[in-house]
């Protein structure tokens, strides 16, 4: 998945939503995974909402509407440099679209990662890791060409993470998020 400059995160009624497409036969998670990675290259598509809904934006995905906010509000794209975050909010048929949205329940969007140390002399770099206030690593694995340590890297966290690796580490993600 592509980086995006902004932070994304994501609902607890949108990440279930998207579960349960996920194990649906079909082209729908296919669609709303290319509508994802559209929103999060370009939070500003779709259509602006009032009323209600003021402060969202939708965009269609086969019969099921999908909804998101910018934080800040922005609606220009010679804005966009003051986006934030890209909140999904939720994925719901048409006609279930027309309530408000009064608070959050943030999601855990974390992702999954691998460490690979190709030396064995890494306790400086390991402790620098496990600093890191963006990720979540569990006690090194010591194999016969180095270190191994697994974790988790919270939304957003993963091009800084990248950033942060000495030249002797590499990152693998075992399984990609859509968030």
């Amino acid at each position: 998945m592509s980086g995006s400059p902004w932070e994304i995160g994501a609902d607890t009624e949108f990440v279930d939503s998207v579960e349960e497409i996920k194990e649906s036969e079909g082209s729908l998670y296919d669609n709303l995974c290319k509508k994802i990675e559209k929103i999060k290259e370009d939070p500003l598509v779709g259509d602006p909402k009032t009323g209600l809904l003021k402060g969202s934006r939708t965009i269609h995905v086969e019969h099921l509407v999908l909804r998101w906010e910018v934080r800040p509000e922005v609606n220009s794209r010679d804005h966009m440099e003051k986006i934030e975050e890209v909140y999904f909010m939720c994925l719901t048929h048409h006609d279930d679209m027309k309530t408000g949205f009064s608070s959050r329940s943030p999601a855990d969007v974390s992702q999954e990662c691998v460490i690979y140390f190709e030396e064995f002399d890494v306790g400086k770099e390991l402790n620098e890791l496990y600093n890191l206030d963006y990720v979540n690593l569990q006690e090194p694995n010591w194999l016969d060409t180095g270190v191994e340590v697994k974790g988790t890297i919270q939304s957003g966290g993963k091009e800084k993470l990248e950033a942060s690796l000495p030249d002797c580490a590499r990152v693998e993600y075992p399984q990609e998020t859509l968030i």
